[in-house]
């Protein structure tokens, strides 16, 4: 293969160039490559693509259905065409800071965490990723709908 690379190739993936700096070159990032591939298998078990896709799109809905239903208690951040399915930044009470701090720490005092937003300009936002299971979305939005009726003036 040395030396029969074509142009575009990439010089991580240039073997001619790899030999010439004895492997020094770049090392691949082999453990993330295995990482990435432990993944993957793990995906493909639970049901592919397919699988997560409609997850992803339960999860989303679950959670913004709460903060449609909260009357302004809870609000997205961005416009509902705008919207993600897997990171979703919103504010408490129309972004009273010691509320959203106060949900925060009561989240995470039941075990839900990585609430906290944005480290200058507040907020919350959630990151409903391929792990996170639709029961852990259940058990934030019951959290939230809890927490609105103990917070709401």
């Amino acid at each position: 293969m040395l030396g029969k690379e074509r142009k575009e190739c990439p010089t991580i993936w240039n073997f001619k160039k790899q030999a010439e700096m004895e492997s020094r070159l770049n090392t691949p990032p082999c453990y993330s490559i295995y990482i990435t591939g432990l993944v993957l298998d793990w995906m493909k078990k639970q049901g592919g693509i397919r699988f997560f896709e409609e997850q992803c799109g339960r999860k989303s809905n679950l959670f913004y259905d709460t903060m449609e239903k909260s009357n302004g208690f809870y609000d997205a951040v961005a416009e509902p065409g705008a919207r993600s399915r897997t990171n979703i930044p919103f504010r408490v009470c129309k972004g009273d800071y010691a509320l959203e701090a106060k949900f925060v720490e009561e989240a995470r005092k039941h075990g839900l965490v990585g609430l906290a937003g944005h480290k200058y300009l507040g907020g919350c936002r959630v990151s409903i990723y391929n792990t996170l299971t639709y029961e852990d979305v259940e058990q934030l939005t019951d959290f939230m709908k809890n927490f609105q009726l103990t917070h709401q003036n």
